[in-house]
């Protein structure tokens, strides 16, 4: 991922912003190969990509994304599966430092990593196989236990914890920036003077100008040493720790550090999330905030006027103690309690007599109500005897009126039929004078392409006669001029009628009929087209008979 830095000491912008990109699209680790195998600078490059994931890892908004995780959860879920959740739900809203997590296939820690929670994840675990595998996940610490289990499964348990505890106690010192490494063999035996030095400088942390007594060298001087530790985080931060605990400085007094430092914890992890969170939530509409202006003004206004009241109050304080303390110092006579007993006692009474005229006023009420209830029910059946009476009885028109509704069903459903029948046969009307035409239509077209071929063959037979000349010499020498032409037309008049003879015959089987005019136009112009075809003959023979001569 950081190729560029196989050569060079600083890595470009795009594989800054890939690693950032994979923490925050939910990668659970990010790999160095060639980085640290044949790469100059191969510490820097490690410690380059961590310092991109703890910066990335503080732009993770845990809330949102917890809740789209669990949104996304497949129902219904088994109980492993329940338990992180829950775990994680937990640790968040208890902001805890970590979650201890005892396993042995590591299969837990591996569900409570998926719901990302906020804190670390303590592994606890003998496998060592486990423990490595662990620290793949995101958020898991793996911790091997290298200790042959006890015969006391609930005694092993609470061993188990307590040394998870000591190694979360190592971890949050280490990452509050504690000088020296602290060890979790420290705590097996008492270690007053590493305990004293660790509360000395929490208590630094929180107040640097403070003086605290650092003399520990007897008794006296390490109890007047944690007391006024103790104070002193009592007063400071409000939390309330265990002097006998500290005392021993032991595996016990790990329990008490810890409330200390998971509040320094805390105010860091709290300081990141809320400058993350004042982005994504950043508000930058103004007329919202100032449709807030009214609120604060009477809000301000409030506020004045109960600090007056509070003024008032306090003013009147130093009049008002010295009767209360004369009151409280006053001795109790006898008869003023006896006669304040009696009085209560009449005003007891006064009251029960008042509550028992109450309750006989309720059953009153009570009898009321059922009266008025027995009523309304005679009432109700009153008005259902009527309705049946009502229907039972049928008006003198009703048979008419049944009748009248029949036949207008009957009319009705006819009238539907002969329209459906009316519409079929317009419908087949229509289909039939389409089909007509159509055939109409065709019927003219093949007769045009009739005419067309028999005009096609007389001209061919004419250029036939055209082109044996000796014979047309001869028949030109021996007829005259006009009997060319009355046979040329009459062959083609007698073509034309028996061509038009045939086809009237075949439009008579098919319903279709030619006009007597349009006869007489084609053939007269058939004999037109052949006295021209004789007329072009006798011009050709003149010519042939002048080149004879």
């Amino acid at each position: 991922m950081f190729e560029s830095m196989i050569k060079k000491p600083r890595a470009t912008q795009a594989e800054y912003s890939d690693v950032a990109n994979a923490i925050l699209d939910g990668a659970d680790s990010v790999m160095l190969s060639g980085e640290t195998a044949k790469g100059a600078y191969p510490v820097k490059c490690v410690r380059t990509m961590a310092t991109i994931c703890k910066e990335a890892e503080t732009a993770v908004w845990q809330r949102q994304l917890f809740a789209d995780l669990t949104s996304a959860v497949n129902l219904p879920l088994d109980a492993s599966h329940t338990i992180a959740i829950s775990a994680v739900d937990a640790a968040n809203k208890s902001k805890a430092a970590a979650i201890v997590v005892l396993t042995s296939s590591g299969h837990s820690a591996h569900r409570i990593s998926k719901y990302r929670p906020r804190c670390p994840i303590i592994a606890l675990t003998r496998n060592a196989k486990v423990a490595r595998q662990c620290h793949i996940y995101r958020g898991i610490l793996p911790l091997y236990y290298n200790v042959q289990p006890l015969s006391d499964w609930l005694k092993d348990v609470d061993t188990r914890v307590e040394h998870a505890i000591k190694f979360e106690f190592t971890e949050v010192m280490r990452s509050l920036g504690y000088h020296q490494q602290i060890s979790m063999d420290s705590f097996h035996s008492p270690n007053f003077s590493l305990v004293s030095e660790i509360l000395f400088w929490l208590a630094l942390r929180f107040e640097p100008d403070t003086n605290l007594p650092q003399e520990i060298e007897t008794s006296e001087q390490r109890v007047y040493f944690i007391r006024s530790i103790v104070e002193f985080f009592v007063l400071k931060t409000n939390i309330k720790l265990n002097v006998k605990k500290l005392y021993q400085a032991d595996r016990n007094a790990v329990g008490e550090l810890l409330k200390i430092t998971d509040l320094l914890n805390d105010a860091l992890n709290t300081k990141q999330v809320y400058e993350d969170e004042s982005f994504a939530k950043l508000e930058t509409n103004l007329t919202y905030k100032a449709n807030e202006l009214k609120t604060t003004r009477d809000l301000a206004s409030k506020i004045t006027q109960k600090g007056a009241e509070l003024f008032r109050s306090l003013e009147e304080e130093s009049e008002l103690r010295p009767i209360r303390d004369s009151r409280v110092n006053a001795a109790l006579d006898i008869n003023e309690v006896e006669q304040s007993l009696k009085t209560l006692i009449q005003k007891t009474k006064k009251e029960t007599e008042h509550t028992r005229d109450l309750i006989k006023n309720i059953s009153a009420t009570e009898a009321n109500l059922d009266a008025k209830i027995t009523k309304r029910r005679e009432d109700l059946e009153r008005n259902s005897k009527r309705l049946q009476t009502l229907k039972q009885v049928r008006p003198a028109f009703l048979e008419e009126f049944e009748d009248l509704e029949s036949e207008l069903r009957n009319l009705y459903q006819e009238y539907i039929t002969r329209q459906r029948c009316i519409s079929y046969l317009e419908h087949q009307q229509e289909q039939v004078a389409q089909a007509e035409l159509i055939h109409i239509q065709e019927q003219q077209e093949l007769a045009k392409k009739i005419i067309e071929n028999n005009k096609q063959d007389n001209d061919l037979k004419l250029l036939e006669e055209v082109n044996n000349e000796p014979y047309n010499n001869q028949f030109l020498e021996n007829t005259p001029d006009i009997s060319i032409k009355g046979r040329v037309s009459s062959a083609a008049t007698s073509r034309n009628r028996g061509m038009f003879g045939r086809l009237s015959d075949s439009e008579t089987d098919s319903d279709l009929m030619l006009d007597d005019e349009e006869d007489s136009n084609l053939m007269a112009s058939d004999g037109e087209l052949s006295t021209s075809r004789a007329e072009k003959l006798g011009s050709i023979h003149s010519d042939s008979a002048d080149s004879n001569n």
